[in-house]
């Protein structure tokens, strides 16, 4: 393993700093840091941080916590780029960030700018316009990606009449996809008969996890060779891919939102 290095802070053209430090040997890449108010120094709970490639497409997309931290796992690509967004802040990316080739773990740093703009007291007269939120980009990256899906309509039909998370998919069959049988051990895709990964909201949490009927938002199978570009080698057998609600539930069509 290398000693870590700092890559340095530097501001962009669109006004978001970044400190970078590297880590590690050649694994999946697991971005981990903060979001910073510049004006106040202060960390920023619920912005959105988004992993993007040299193309501006998104990657992979998270909110930060309570403490402002946020975790992203990527793709192995040795360029990408981050987009900040919350309210108070104005919209930013990064420039372009050089991720060196042995490095498994980046810690960054990204500081955002305010928007500068007050408002004053306002009347609400129309109807509510309903924000995408990070499930609606979860389930529209899964549609894209070719996955194959328990809709959020027929999770929300059945999670009220199950005790297992295994009764969702006996419900709703997932092809190829073997939930186990007493509501414990692995689910298994049948074709190899091999475990696969629980990845939660975009985390691993590896083989056997515990995860309520009534926490599901979507479930989705990601065959073998999708997991592994996508979440690295943890999953590299496939994955159930679940949504849970604690990001909400969105009743638009995904396809609609930009």
């Amino acid at each position: 393993m290398r000693s870590p290095s700092v890559a340095g802070c530097r501001a962009t053209a669109v006004g978001l700093a970044l400190c970078a430090l590297f880590s590690g040997s050649a694994q999946a890449q697991v971005f981990v840091g903060t979001v910073v108010d510049a004006r106040t120094d202060s960390l920023v709970a619920g912005a959105v941080v988004t992993l993007l490639d040299t193309a501006g497409v998104a990657l992979a997309q998270t909110r930060t916590n309570e403490q402002g931290h946020y975790t992203l796992t990527g793709t192995e690509l040795s360029v990408v780029r981050f987009l900040v967004r919350a309210v108070g802040l104005a919209p930013a990316r990064s420039d372009l960030v050089e991720v060196p080739g042995n490095a498994d773990t980046i810690s960054v740093e990204l500081v955002a700018p305010q928007t500068g703009v007050t408002l004053t007291s306002v009347r609400i007269v129309a109807s509510r316009v309903m924000e995408p939120n990070f499930n609606t980009y979860q389930l529209r990256d899964a549609r894209q990606n070719g996955w194959r899906i328990i809709e959020p309509h027929k999770i929300a039909e059945d999670r009220g009449n199950v005790a297992h998370l295994g009764d969702l998919i006996r419900r709703n069959p997932l092809p190829g996809v073997r939930p186990p049988n007493a509501g414990t051990g692995c689910y298994r895709y049948i074709r190899s008969n091999r475990c696969l990964s629980l990845i939660v909201d975009g985390m691993v949490v590896g083989p056997d996890a515990h995860v309520a009927p009534g926490d599901v938002y979507f479930i989705a199978f990601v065959s073998a060779y999708d997991a592994l570009v996508k979440f690295g080698t943890r999953a590299r057998e496939g994955a159930l891919f679940i949504a849970t609600r604690r990001h909400g539930d969105d009743e638009r069509d995904p396809k609609t939102v930009p």
